[in-house]
């Protein structure tokens, strides 16, 4: 990494901050050579080729745009505010899809966590516990890495970010078949926190209580040859009406077990 004294003014250096991963970190994953991943983080992108900023834009979820011009520090769409947010959501992205994901990120995971989402119902059971969850992902013999390319917190009627404990989160993940065939998938995904920002204590880690799933159908398998011509055909305010409808179902199905 560069010089944290005078950090480079660009979204790649602050892409890698964020998610807490070196240069030559990320030159491994994408295939590249560690001297073109620190040119684009120092701003030297003259010479960078387009296929280098297409894979690497692929890989991060940063548009070609912001790799090539100086960074305007607004803050990126992964940022949630909070570096201890931040942190729990680069291990979920690095551990998720791995045979270890219950124990890596059992600190972050309520007793009571709940998983729901159309892939998971089954007859009237409308969600699965973490274990499970975590069994259903796991995977052997395809490599797949999550990036995270947003993150919002629900805040209705004026509500302040830093009090919301529900979290919108667009993900991408590339999926690297044994034969090195590759292809990517993009999920929306509603994380319930114990706590909110506001209401962490200084030693507190964010706890998850519940996760809900959305896979827009539009958007699954998407092979490499197809991402550049990829949009996101489900708007949010789609999206949310699922989410909507799946947690009234929920309600009802309760109700009718005579659950509190």
């Amino acid at each position: 990494m560069a010089d944290t004294n005078n950090p480079p003014n660009t979204a790649l250096y602050e892409w890698l901050r964020l998610s807490r991963q070196t240069a030559n970190k990320l030159a491994s994953e994408i295939g590249l050579t560690p001297r073109t991943v620190y040119a684009l983080v120092r701003g030297d992108a003259d010479l960078i080729n387009p296929k280098t900023l297409i894979a690497v834009s692929n890989h991060t979820g940063l548009m070609i745009d912001d790799l090539v011009r100086p960074y305007e520090r607004l803050g990126l769409a992964t940022d949630t505010g909070s570096k201890r947010v931040n942190n729990m959501l680069a291990k979920v992205a690095k551990y998720l899809h791995r045979n270890n994901c219950a124990r890596k990120l059992q600190r972050f995971i309520s007793p009571n966590f709940r998983c729901s989402g159309q892939l998971y119902q089954s007859g009237e059971r409308t969600w699965i516990g973490w274990d499970e969850m975590c069994s259903a992902n796991a995977t052997a013999q395809t490599t797949i890495n999550n990036i995270l390319l947003s993150a919002t917190w629900y805040t209705p009627e004026g509500q302040a970010p830093s009090e919301s404990r529900t979290l919108h989160t667009y993900w991408q993940a590339q999926m690297t078949d044994p034969e090195a065939r590759t292809s990517y998938n993009q999920t929306f995904v509603v994380l319930g926190l114990e706590r909110s920002i506001a209401e962490l204590r200084y030693s507190d880690l964010p706890v998850i209580t519940t996760w809900w799933w959305h896979e827009p159908k539009e958007l699954r398998t998407v092979t490499n040859k197809d991402l550049a011509e990829v949009t996101l055909a489900e708007d949010t305010d789609v999206m949310l009406r699922v989410y909507e409808q799946s947690r009234v179902l929920k309600e009802r199905i309760k109700t009718k077990n005579g659950e509190v």
